[in-house]
């Protein structure tokens, strides 16, 4: 590979295609695109190790073909490699054994492999956020599950975990989905002190409130009009709706 000074080059004809993977499989969700006999192609990487992978195409491919598989890592960088097909399903996809690395590409995909999991944990921590205060039906109106007291207490409970899971992380559009993530359940408790408070100060808080949901969230008319009259689900649900939305792009 271009920009590697070693090559490593794994011999996998004596291995049979039933073998137990060498190493433990991560979900992913990251773009692909390769090449094989038929030509390039794009896909979607669905899972993902240090020695294989496997990817979500239509596009047809044959057992023990091989192929360059370029990857997008959750960092946003590309890296290639030569694999080898070791199985397919024709219009689902196919799983790749990597047969060629360079060093420094190994180094990044390893790397990546432990950035995929750190992602995993926020998301994690996000999704369990969501489903514990909301429920959302089809046709019918949305349900707040907590008071505003424990919904507090559950951002308090959740901001931890994912800041320790971001820490390790290099600057990425994932990354900051996440951070966008947060600000927006975060944004969400701050409506919903102000909508139950009275006085100045709570008119106060109203006011910042409607002016960043106007600006920062282009919120629409029927959400400013329900902060204004402090009727919290749909402002809420709005916010949250935009909480799922940032870190189901980080997924």
């Amino acid at each position: 590979m271009e920009g590697s000074d070693t090559t490593i080059v794994l011999n996998y004809d004596a291995v049979k295609a039933e073998e137990r993977r060498a190493s433990e499989r991560v979900e992913v969700y990251l773009s692909a695109r390769w090449e094989g006999d038929l030509g390039p192609d794009t896909g979607t990487v669905g899972d993902i190790s240090i020695d294989g992978c496997f990817v979500l195409s239509g596009g047809r491919v044959a057992p023990y073909e091989l192929i360059t598989l370029e990857i997008q890592l959750p960092t946003d960088e590309w890296i290639g490699a030569w694999g080898q097909v070791a199985n397919c399903t024709p219009e689902i996809g196919f799983g790749v054994r990597y047969i060629k690395f360079g060093t420094r590409e190994r180094e990044e995909f390893s790397r990546s492999v432990e950035y995929v999991e750190s992602l995993r944990t926020a998301v994690g921590a996000l999704r369990r956020l969501d489903a514990t205060v909301v429920k959302r039906e089809y046709e019918s109106p949305v349900r707040v599950l907590v008071t505003q007291e424990q919904y507090r207490a559950l951002v308090m409970l959740a901001l931890p975990k994912v800041n320790k899971a971001l820490m390790g992380l290099p600057e990425c559009r994932k990354k900051a989905a996440i951070r966008s993530s947060v600000e927006a359940y975060m944004e969400a408790n701050l409506a919903w002190e102000a909508m139950l408070g009275d006085g100045a100060a709570a008119n106060r808080a109203l006011a910042e409130v409607y002016q960043r949901l106007q600006k920062k969230y282009a919120a629409h008319a029927g959400v400013l009009a329900s902060l204004l009259r402090r009727d919290a689900p749909p402002v809420l649900d709005f916010l949250w709706r935009r909480g799922c939305i940032h870190f189901t792009m980080a997924s």
